[in-house]
Parts: structure tokens; C-alpha cells; sequence
């Protein structure tokens, strides 16, 4: 089996890393946004979750904006309306499905 050049045998992959934390992370979000669902609805949790990851990674990342062009932009805006429009239909969906708590 080959592998790649400067790992050694049974070293992790630095990938791995950020999938665990990002998986974590996911977990801890939800967990919060069901004892906020009251409050904000299905709409609010989706927004305050965006700002949330958006907030995150313009603080760690630092992605490069000004290369951007008016192609990438509307990339980057096409992806950001699917996974909100996505999540806001599943969260207002979950909200109006009983629970089976009754």
C-alpha cells in the first residue's frame, strides 16, 4: 500500500481533525438550537447559526476576499441560499412533525 510521501506509518491525517471538531461542533449547535426553538422559531436558528459560522470563520480562517471575482461571489451566493433555504425547510418541518412525546 502506498502512502503519502512525509507520513509516517500509523500517523493520522490532518484532516481528520477539523471532520471530528466540525461534526462536534454540529452536535453542540443542535443541542442549543432545540432549547432556543421557542424563542426563535425555525427561521431565527437558521439565521443565528449562520452568523454564528460566518462569525467563526472570517475570526479563524481569514479567507482572502479580495481576489474574489463577480463569478466566485455569486458561487459563495448560490451555495449560502441552498443550505439556508435547506436548513429553514428542515427546522420548519421538524417543528411542525409531533414528536411522539404525547
Amino acid at each position: 500500500m502506498m502512502r503519502p510521501a512525509g507520513r509516517q506509518p500509523g500517523s493520522v491525517p490532518p484532516a481528520v481533525f477539523p471532520v471530528i471538531a466540525a461534526a462536534f461542533i454540529q452536535q453542540i449547535g443542535a443541542a442549543f438550537a432545540v432549547t432556543i426553538w421557542p424563542v426563535l422559531g425555525g427561521f431565527g436558528i437558521v439565521l443565528l447559526r449562520f452568523v454564528v459560522a460566518e462569525t467563526v470563520l472570517f475570526a479563524v480562517i481569514r479567507p482572502r476576499v479580495r481576489g474574489l471575482t463577480k463569478r466566485h461571489c455569486i458561487a459563495v451566493c448560490a451555495l449560502v441560499l441552498a443550505l439556508a433555504s435547506m436548513r429553514t425547510f428542515l427546522y420548519n418541518a421538524t417543528g411542525r412533525s409531533p414528536s411522539g412525546s404525547r
